[in-house]
């Protein structure tokens, strides 16, 4: 029976979003570098060639369906917390300054690290599903996905992964290095006044 939670047609299509992504930010990189002298033919056949070319590496779509929902929820918090510090006062023009400043350089040095880690967290979560590097056979056989965990396959390796980085501990241990980061980067700065 067909419900409106049924989702297994949408799946024929899962190859669409990786496909479209990559076309968009390749064509987009390109111009946004003036590569080529700015010949959009050029670089969109560039563009959609490096998209077919994705679509033949089952363990690259896998990597991009993986990895797309964390980096929307990553966009929404922090279109979020754009709107946070508007509702407190600043205005556009503010916050860009403050974006601009120097100072601020650290959150995105930290933004960029979280996006490296969904990054390869993506690729390995996709290498482990997959069995491994194709083609591969290391020097002491093949070790069965999930061996190590005790538990089945990449499902149990995401879960046990997702227990231990929300382990109160480790939550207490990331506070305490944010806090530490923040106090020493307020103590080193200039005084203001």
């Amino acid at each position: 029976m067909a419900t409106p939670m049924d989702i297994s047609l949408v799946k024929q299509f899962d190859f669409v979003f990786p496909f479209l992504l990559v076309f968009v930010m390749v064509y987009a990189g390109l111009g946004f570098m003036k590569a080529f002298k700015d010949n959009k033919a050029l670089h969109g056949l560039l563009a959609l060639v490096l998209a077919f070319l994705t679509l033949f590496s089952p363990i690259a779509v896998k990597t991009i369906t993986l990895m797309s929902p964390m980096f929307v929820v990553l966009m929404i918090f922090l279109m979020f917390l754009l709107m946070v510090f508007m509702t407190l006062g600043p205005t556009e023009s503010d916050i860009m300054t403050a974006i601009k400043h120097k100072e601020n350089q650290f959150v995105f040095w930290w933004i960029a690290a979280f996006v490296i880690m969904i990054g390869f967290g993506s690729f390995f979560m996709a290498l482990a599903e997959s069995g491994g590097v194709p083609g591969y056979s290391g020097p002491g056989g093949t070790l069965e996905v999930g061996a190590m965990a005790g538990t089945g396959g990449a499902a149990g390796q995401q879960a046990e992964f997702f227990k231990t980085l929300f382990h109160p501990k480790v939550l207490g241990l990331i506070f305490i290095i944010l806090l530490g980061l923040f106090t020493i980067n307020r103590l080193a700065s200039a005084p203001t006044g």
